[in-house]
């Protein structure tokens, strides 16, 4: 498998036709935009195409399939646990082959957990399996012995395993062909998994027929796992119709709605303000009415365990190498004011204020007010606003893993 690496932000004149095409077919090319919006990878046949996070500078090229492998599982990860905060924190964000994923990534884990879907099938025999004895006492006639009869035959009830049903090999079919696809996403190393269905024959029907043999299918079990897989073996081969003239585009745009959250959740030591900052107050007919609903609303915000120390910190996806790349008076604004809302809450605290980039360049240091007329820094009255710098795979292998940015956190709050 060729893989080629590219990086969101790209100039999209610079990138194949090939790729602009399956972009355009999932409406990831804006005419009003000269540079990519996306992060995440393109399969065809041949080749894989990885799109990193801008500025992702310092990583092995060699470990290209690790580097894929990270980008999706964080991205699936976040897509997980998306809905609990997308529509609370206004996220415009769009995820892309969301649905292919989530069903690949849990039919995989079932395969690995369960095993194949294997039907039962149980068979009366004479003096075989478990015992039937009902059937015994009306089949079999018995002896006398004491008290009690004796039957010298039993019937039984045998149960054999079939490797051979259709819904077997339909099962088979699709985890083989998910193992070709993204096996190497999910799967730190070679799953095995063509060796060991190599046995098991292809189905006999088309993908319409093999829905219909999975939903009649469905009227004869009753465990939740099996419910389950055969509902999903359905939503997959239908997934797939769907996309089978495609190749598969898997990923997200606006990709600084998952950079905010994923330095979020890697940070520790976390502290919530939002509570405690001032809320805006109307005066509408002579009564005074909060809007709770529009008051301010940190990103990120860190306190030291044993002393008054704050980092209020906003993640920006931004370029951030030159001034055109750098946050616009809004934003700067706003961390001001989040750092004297902060200081009249806590007097004497100290408050730590940061931009957090992606990358390693760290060639803008810190962000500060001048006077117009006089040319003086106005650091007393606004302390600066510190610019730290995080590659963009680095974090993510901490998002993935479940790691802690300890180190990072410890930086932050440093006195």
């Amino acid at each position: 498998m060729e893989i080629k690496f590219y990086q969101d932000r790209c100039l999209i004149s610079s990138l194949p036709e090939h790729i602009k095409h399956d972009l355009n077919s999932c409406s990831l090319i804006l005419e009003e935009n000269s540079k990519l919006d996306f992060c995440g990878l393109i399969i065809d046949k041949e080749t894989t195409s990885i799109f990193l996070p801008r500025n992702s500078n310092n990583f092995n090229v060699q470990n290209f399939k690790e580097l894929g492998s990270s980008l999706i599982k964080a991205i699936y990860k976040y897509a997980q646990n998306r809905e609990r905060f997308s529509l609370r924190d206004g996220y415009s964000d769009r995820l892309i082959g969301d649905s292919y994923l989530s069903l690949a990534f849990t039919l995989l884990k079932d395969f690995v957990e369960n095993g194949l879907y294997i039907r039962h099938k149980y068979e009366i025999k004479r003096n075989q399996g478990k015992i039937c004895w009902k059937r015994t006492i009306n089949k079999i006639q018995s002896f006398p012995s004491g008290n009690s009869p004796i039957y010298l035959d039993t019937i039984g009830k045998k149960k054999n395993i079939s490797l051979d049903s259709e819904i077997t090999r339909i099962h088979a079919r699709i985890i083989r062909e998910l193992d070709d696809v993204i096996g190497w996403i999910y799967f730190s190393d070679d799953s095995r998994i063509q060796h060991e269905l190599a046995d098991i024959n292809l189905p006999e029907n088309s993908d319409e027929a093999q829905i219909d043999c999975i939903e009649r299918e469905l009227n004869n079990v009753y465990s939740d796992r099996d419910m389950n897989l055969l509902k999903d073996l359905v939503k997959f081969l239908t997934l797939k119709n769907k996309i089978s003239n495609n190749n598969i585009v898997i990923g997200i745009n606006k990709f600084h709605s998952m950079w905010e959250n994923m330095i979020d959740n890697c940070l520790i030591s976390k502290f919530d303000i939002n509570n405690l900052l001032a809320k805006p107050c109307y005066k509408i007919n002579s009564q005074y009415q909060i809007a709770s609903q529009k008051g301010g609303r940190t990103d990120t915000v860190l306190k030291a365990q044993e002393h008054d120390i704050f980092a209020i910190i906003d993640a920006k996806y931004y370029g951030a190498r030159e001034l055109a790349q750098l946050p616009g008076w809004p934003d700067i604004i706003k961390q001001f004011f989040y750092a004297l809302a902060l200081k009249d809450i806590f007097p004497s605290a100290q408050i730590n204020n940061y931009f957090l980039f992606p990358g390693d360049s760290n060639n803008v240091e810190s962000v500060h007010l001048q006077d117009p007329k006089t040319g003086l820094i106005q650091d007393e009255k606004y302390p600066p606003i510190k610019c730290i710098y995080i590659e963009p795979m680095f974090l993510i292998d901490h998002y993935v893993t479940g790691k802690k940015l300890t180190h990072l956190s410890e930086e932050l709050l440093a006195n």
